[in-house]
Order: C-alpha cells, then structure tokens, then sequence
C-alpha cells in the first residue's frame, strides 16, 4: 500500500510531493557544494593574481601598455590582474575608451606625490572578486560605469580616505559589500550614480558596514 498524504488520503498526490521534496533538497545541496566551491576557487585565484600599477604622467588610456609599470596593462579578464594606482609627483588618471575586465582596483597609500585618481571614460569597467579596495587616504574617484562581474566587496582602509564612486553600478545579479572604518572612522565610501539591479532581489544584495557607507 501506498504512502497517503493525510489532508487528501490521496497515494499518488503523496508520491508526487515525495519527489517535490527530494527535489528540493538536491538542488540545496547543489546550491552549497557550488557557494563553497566557488569560495575555494575565489582563494586560489586571489592567490595567483598579480597587481600591475599605472605610472603614467601624460598618457591617459587605460589599454595602453606604456602607461603601467613593465610596459603591459592589466590583463582584459576576470581573473589575472589587479589594476593598482599609488599616488605620483604629476600623475594623470585613466581613461577607458574600450569595453574592459579587471580582477579588481586597488588605490595604495605611500607614493611620491600626494595625487587623486580619477578613473573616467564612457566605456564599462567589469569587476572580479576581488572588488575595490582602498589603502590610501586621498580623495579617489571612479565615474565610469561599472558591472560587477562576481560577488565581491569594496573596502576602504584609508584614514581620511574617501572612495567616491559617481558611474553608474551594474549588480548583474550578484552581492556587493560595502566596508570603511577599519583604518579610521573619517574613511568613506560614496555611491552617488545609478545602482542597476538585473533583478528585483539585486536589491537586498548590497550590505553596508561602517557608518560612512553611503548610497
């Protein structure tokens, strides 16, 4: 005899909701053994990239190779390179002139100067895991448009340091978090352009930690 659901004493709607069940337990177990592999993949790539930094003081374009320390910019993908800036005596800001991919941005503290980066340009910035992070206490900016191209979080480290970020923000489905206050409570950062969300829980996807993360 046939398992019976008790509210409709019926054996076949019982199966039906047996396999539901089993159902549903095999993707949530799909769900965490790709959260974690993804985690452990995130630390191996982590590991393997290499920051490349932009020294240029008269050439603008992000793309071009004699703008960045060792004559090649970052690599035009997810995963390789981080793009770097430390502040120079006469350093200009990039400019995207070309749809591109980064494994993250990182604005470092020390330096010869005491300059503030301004990344700029119409074309689309797409972001890795590895995110912003902010270790100088300068006043940066980014006001191209940016897509996020994994989950991943922008920090900012940086006393006195504030990280405005004015393009417009493309979730693309996937969790941003926002962090300042680690390197003294005056550091900030600001979103102030167009956060897109691919769909409508995108929105619950931004997490806030520090009182000076602002969107």
């Amino acid at each position: 005899m046939g398992v019976v659901n008790p509210r409709t004493n019926d054996p076949v709607e019982a199966v039906h909701a047996a396999h539901k069940n089993k159902h549903s337990i095999r993707c949530a177990m799909k769900h965490l053994l790709l959260r974690f592999g993804l985690v452990f993949l995130g630390a191996n790539l982590a590991n393997s990239q290499t920051s490349i930094n932009w020294n240029s003081t008269s050439g603008t374009d992000f793309a071009t190779g004699s703008n960045w320390s060792g004559g090649v910019a970052p690599a035009n993908d997810l995963t390789s390179n981080i793009a770097s800036f430390t502040s120079a005596t006469g350093a200009v800001g990039p400019v995207l002139a070309a749809n591109r991919s980064v494994a993250g941005l990182s604005f470092l503290a020390g330096g010869t100067g005491s300059v503030s980066f301004v990344l700029s340009g119409s074309a689309t910035l797409t972001l890795g895991s590895t995110g912003i992070s902010q270790t100088a206490g300068r006043i940066e900016t980014i006001s191209l448009p940016l897509v996020l191209g994994a989950a991943q979080s922008w920090i900012n480290t940086g006393t006195n340091g504030t990280l405005n970020v004015t393009g417009a923000v493309d979730l693309n489905g996937f969790s941003l978090g926002i962090q300042t206050g680690a390197g003294g409570a005056t550091s900030s950062v600001n979103l102030t352009g167009v956060i897109r969300a691919c769909i409508q829980t995108s929105w619950n996807r931004i997490k806030r930690v520090g009182s000076k993360a602002r969107l």
